[in-house]
């Protein structure tokens, strides 16, 4: 396992201790929770960015094919 030195504030040690200790785990392995969480939180905000961007992206497609339809049919009403 790879080791890393971090230098925390005091503010952010008090606030890992505390968390340490209402989980009931040592200051390391809160420490490396808190990380792996904001990991996967950022992990499922671009998830759902990109969904939202797809989803966008679908839709101006569907808008595009919707308006050539009916400028078809504008068309053939207009022959």
């Amino acid at each position: 396992m790879f080791r890393m030195n971090l230098t925390l504030s005091e503010d952010t040690l008090q606030r890992i201790s505390e968390h340490a200790s209402r989980w009931g785990i040592r200051r390391s392995a809160a420490a490396r929770r808190l990380i792996l969480e904001r990991i996967a939180d950022l992990e499922q905000e671009e998830h759902q960015r990109q969904l939202k961007a797809d989803y966008l992206a679908q839709r101006d497609d569907v808008d595009a094919l919707e308006e050539g339809a009916q400028l078809e049919l504008l068309g053939d009403d207009h022959d």
